[in-house]
């Protein structure tokens, strides 16, 4: 079997294997320590690793570019640990594998390119996939950039398969799928210069890092301090098994290099092509069309299956929210019975037990309020005055007898302020006073007193003594 099967071989079947396996010891472990062992399916224990991986998006560096001070590193994400030792083994052996193959010719023309170490820095071997870049003016007069009259190898399956996961764990953004590739084969002593990435290919793009550690550095101005040897403002630490997001400033203002490398290591860069830059015939992969982040995947998971339950779950929340409404409606009339009804002349605690009166609706309240705007007491036509024994059967009513026309009617329910009752109170009071000084002429009240000053008498809605309200002779 060639290495180019093996990279095919049901995609990091192999590597995810090797995770769970050292998943279940991990298990076991906690079996035997007396907790729990927890059965997780494929699906689940990438949701778990993938919950694990924490980016980091807080450089800083900042610089004067053009008289302004930036941050040029705004825009650059480190995402640590998004592959497993067991995955990066796996994606190891296939870049040896294709470099195998390169050597023996097995390549298309300009995929795969190993030039002479006849310095330090230089050697480092390359492998495009997807499109052929040109660093420099090519012999045939082709400018520096995408070659668009020659066709490169397409994506191993194996990095299709990473780029997925770049996808899926939102690492890339879904409207940025790359589709070309270039690998870079380190040995120690090689490097990258300082450069910025052509605009032949969009942004963001990421570069994941294989074997060893290493420093790549960024600033507005970098400096050869040596053959493989550079200085600038900021170095980040590209761990193994790391992907480094280059967007914002850190890609089109920051300049970007790699030192001479201490120890062996394999980097791949993943970009997508300008559709104006494509090469002449390129297709899109079908296998790289339609990632679904998996944030997103969860939401519609879980979305369809509250959906699958049917009107249950519907009818059961109305249920919930028809017996929360009885329970608060029950909890006002029982508040309003124990408040009472508020008095016309004063809120006075009730001395005798009353019968129990309930609330009226909304819209009895609504008409209520209509009518405290009109007169309480009609005068009818002119000439006609109104009869007083009506006005003292309307006070001395007892609470369970009055209706909401009577003119003397007040709901209390609980809820109204202090402060509405005794306005609503008073204003009654000036209105009964009002209709009696305006007929006192031509009424006749009783006294129980010898006092010839006129007086009425009247009962509060509590049944306490009465209290009289003098009227101005």
């Amino acid at each position: 079997m060639s290495w180019a099967d093996m990279a095919q071989e049901d995609e990091l079947a192999a590597a995810a294997e090797e995770d769970a396996a050292a998943m279940a010891a991990d298990d076991r472990e906690e079996e035997e320590a007396g907790r729990p062992r927890a059965h997780l399916t494929r699906e689940q224990r990438e949701q778990r690793r993938f919950r694990n991986v924490v980016p980091r998006k807080d450089f800083m560096c900042y610089e004067r570019v053009k008289g302004r001070l930036v941050n040029i590193l705004a825009g650059l994400e480190l995402h640590a640990g998004v592959f497993s030792a067991a995955e990066q083994r796996r994606i190891v052996d296939c870049v040896y594998g294709l470099q195998e193959q390169g050597k023996r010719g097995e390549l298309g023309d300009r995929t795969y390119t190993e030039p002479e170490k006849w310095m330090r820095g230089k050697g480092r071997v390359t492998i495009q996939f997807g499109c052929c870049y040109n660093y420099a003016t090519d012999k045939n007069g082709n400018p520096p950039g995408i070659i668009r009259t020659f066709a490169s190898d397409p994506i191993p399956d194996l990095f299709k398969v990473m780029i997925k996961r770049l996808v899926r764990w939102c690492i890339l953004p879904p409207d940025c799928v790359p589709d070309s590739c270039i690998v870079n084969i380190y040995d120690p002593g090689d490097c990258i210069p300082p450069h910025i990435d052509s605009h032949d290919f969009v942004r963001p793009f990421c570069t994941v890092s294989f074997l060893s550690e290493c420093n790549i550095l960024f600033g507005s101005t970098l400096k050869i301090a040596g053959p493989g040897e550079f200085t600038g403002s900021f170095a980040i630490p590209l761990p193994a098994g790391s992907v480094l997001v280059i967007n914002g400033n850190g890609a089109d203002v920051a300049k970007h290099c790699v030192p001479a490398v201490p120890a062996k290591r394999i980097s791949i860069t993943f970009r997508k092509m300008d559709p104006a830059k494509r090469p002449f015939g390129f297709k899109d992969d079908p296998e790289l069309l339609n990632i679904t982040p998996m944030e997103a995947a969860s939401e519609e998971t879980s979305r369809s299956s509250d959906e699958g339950k049917g009107k249950q779950l519907d009818v059961q929340n109305k249920n919930l929210g028809s017996k929360t409404s009885r329970s608060k409606r029950s909890k006002a009339r029982a508040s309003a019975g124990k408040a009472g009804l508020g008095g016309i002349l004063g809120d006075q605690p009730s001395q005798h037990p009353q019968a129990p009166i309930s609330s009226p609706n909304s819209e009895r309240e609504k008409e209520s309020v209509g009518r405290s705007r009109e007169p309480r007491y009609p005068r009818g036509e002119p000439g006609v005055l109104p009869h007083m024994g009506d006005v003292r059967e309307r006070l001395n009513m007892l609470p369970q007898e009055r209706k909401p026309g009577s003119g003397v009617y007040f709901v209390n329910n609980g809820a109204q302020s202090q402060e509405r009752r005794q306005r609503m109170e008073h204003r009654q009071l000036l209105m009964i006073n009002r209709t009696i000084n305006d007929d006192m002429d031509s009424l006749s009240v009783g006294s129980y007193e010898s006092s010839d000053q006129p007086r009425v008498s009247v009962r509060t809605v509590s049944n306490k003594p009465r209290t009289r309200v003098y009227l101005d002779g």
